[in-house]
């Protein structure tokens, strides 16, 4: 009977790289090791340019980084974080520590997953000789040096670039531990492997995919001496999913607003009608190739790659689709093991989406992104390695291949306002600062007021504002919507100037269902205009500045009216 496993017995030590290719294709492939030189640096140098750059926090970076101005260690391990974040807590208490030794400012908040980007650059270089040979290892290297997605992540204030790493580093104890049957070997495999979890949720998906793979190749194997050995580790893992599970996990609940917004929005979750689901497969596959791999070039004013039906063409998805699909399955033909070790993890995670418990959404599938860089890249080894002794000119292919994400990555650095997310909550909010005078009263719009917490907290403001109040889910309609803002309203008499300070763009606070009320995401209604309104009528606008839809803007009310003397 054919194993469906083909793997060389583990107790074997399986060599550290893949086999020398044929003279005839090396010698046409030469200078494999300066390539891989030039590509970690140049992967290393664009994080640290943006990095130092340090580019406004996005909304969702200060949704969760606010947690680290005012809590303590503690309070990150045993209370809900504010606006229902969720992260692991080894992120939580290293970005902690980070707040700690730097203070709480952006750089420091970003510093655990930058130094996580660039670590695993170095990881994916071992992790990638096992898969692959020398021109392979520079192709899965410079995808993730040159991806936009995993650079964006990788100077974002969340635990995503975290994710990648702690994959990186599953696989590497993969291939350190697995050929050793010593009793230390498999601790220490277990161990590593128990102390990831705690850094990243979806690496369990890895964990549990590696050891289905593992364990199922020995069962058929009939090699139970391994069988054996296999329990030790994939013990050690269990239990370290289950205790963060009890202690940690199981007191915050994912919220039943947030799987509905993804859901609804995004289409996130995996049906389970034929119908329904080979589209959904397809759509979701193909858009891989965009995130987390950032192959495809992207250029959001650009009427021809957003609508012209030749996009899909031009954007050359289907060539990166059709070498990762391609590697994924000559890869299986040769290595089943080492396929399922790659494959499985997605498996699982496919089925945690049909349970409606993990959404399939950029960023949620950042930690897929070596594996599918490693059957990608293995499609190219293939081809150039097969192809180029018979056509000289096949490392082109190379060239068209990288052209989209060098092209993302350099119009990134040349002009920084295309980074992914770009928003610009501190330009606005320390604008308002730095032009603020005493008597001054500051209205925040209740969009803004997550923007004033952090960085009050983070950097110190001069002003004091008044919050104003979500009124929208109380009120149906909008005139209801300005009466009951009212009281704010009040709050701001006999000021002699007044800031109103807002984004004109997000209309649902956290915790509240996707387009609800259906009357306040009305196209015409726009919630911060009323407010424009009212203080023009009632005032002077004086100053004005907007980037994005992050605005603050100024009025000079007229001074109330003196009492007149009474006659005499």
């Amino acid at each position: 009977m054919p194993l469906l496993f083909n793997a060389t017995a583990p107790t074997q030590v399986a060599p550290a790289r893949a086999s020398r290719p044929r003279s005839a294709a090396a010698a046409l492939l030469p200078y494999s090791g300066p390539a891989l030189l030039a590509v970690l640096s140049l992967g290393m140098l664009v994080r640290v340019y943006h990095f130092a750059y340090d580019r406004s926090f996005f909304i969702d970076e200060i949704y969760l980084n606010v947690n680290f101005v005012g809590r303590s260690f503690w309070q990150l391990a045993t209370e809900p974080l504010l606006y229902e974040q969720k992260a692991p807590l080894g992120y939580l208490w290293t970005v902690k520590l980070f707040a700690v030794l730097f203070g709480p400012g952006q750089q420091a908040l970003r510093l655990f997953s930058l130094l996580s980007s660039l670590a695993a650059l170095l990881v994916l270089v071992p992790v990638a000789r096992h898969f692959l040979r020398p021109w392979g290892v520079v192709a899965a290297v410079a995808m993730l040096a040159a991806s936009d997605s995993c650079i964006y992540h990788a100077l974002e204030a969340k635990q995503y670039a975290v994710e990648l790493l702690a994959t990186l580093l599953a696989l590497w104890l993969y291939i350190r531990y697995q050929p050793v049957p010593s009793l230390r070997g498999q601790l220490q495999w277990g161990l590593f492997g128990a102390l990831l979890v705690w850094f990243s949720f979806p690496v369990i998906f890895v964990l549990a995919g590696m050891a289905g793979a593992l364990g199922m190749a020995a069962l058929l194997r009939r090699d139970w001496r391994q069988v054996r050995a296999y329990v030790l580790p994939f013990s050690c893992w269990l239990l370290s999913f289950g205790l963060q599970y009890a202690l940690y996990i199981s007191k915050f609940p994912q919220s039943a607003w947030l799987m509905d917004f993804f859901d609804q929005q995004y289409d996130a979750f995996m049906p389970w009608s034929p119908t329904a689901l080979l589209p959904w497969l397809a759509h979701k596959t193909y858009m891989l190739t965009q995130h987390p791999l950032g192959l495809m070039p992207h250029k959001e004013d650009s009427e021809f790659l957003l609508f012209s039906p030749w996009r899909y063409v031009v954007k050359l998805g289907w060539l990166h689709l059709g070498f990762l699909l391609a590697g994924a399955a000559l890869l299986l033909r040769a290595d089943r093991l080492k396929f399922f070790v790659l494959t499985l993890p997605i498996a699982l995670m496919l089925v945690a989406s049909g349970l409606g418990v993990y959404p399939v959404f950029e960023r949620f599938t950042q930690f897929l992104a070596p594996a599918l860089m490693l059957m990608a890249a293995y499609g190219l080894d293939r081809f150039l390695y097969a192809a180029t002794p018979r056509f000289r000119a096949a490392p082109l292919v190379l060239l068209v291949f990288f052209a989209p994400p060098f092209y993302n990555t350099t119009a990134q650095a040349l002009n920084p306002s295309r980074f992914k997310n770009r928003e610009y909550n501190r330009e606005v909010i320390m604008y308002v600062n730095a032009h603020y005078q005493p008597g001054d009263v500051v209205y925040l719009f209740w969009n803004m007021r997550h923007v004033y917490e952090y960085y009050q907290g983070a950097y110190g403001l001069r002003f004091t504002p008044v919050k104003g109040s979500n009124v929208k889910n109380e009120s149906h309609n909008a005139t209801e919507f300005m009466q009951k803002l009212q009281p704010d309203l009040a709050r701001l008499q006999g000021a002699r100037r007044v800031w109103f300070v807002y984004d004109y763009v997000n209309r649902d606070p956290i915790g509240d269902y996707a387009n609800q009320p259906a009357w306040y995401h009305e196209d015409a209604f726009k919630p911060t205009q009323p407010l424009e309104d009212y203080f023009a009528q009632h005032g002077r606008r004086i100053d004005f500045f907007q980037l994005g839809p992050h605005t603050a803007s100024l009025y000079e009310m007229p001074r109330p009216a003196a009492a007149s003397s009474p006659k005499p």
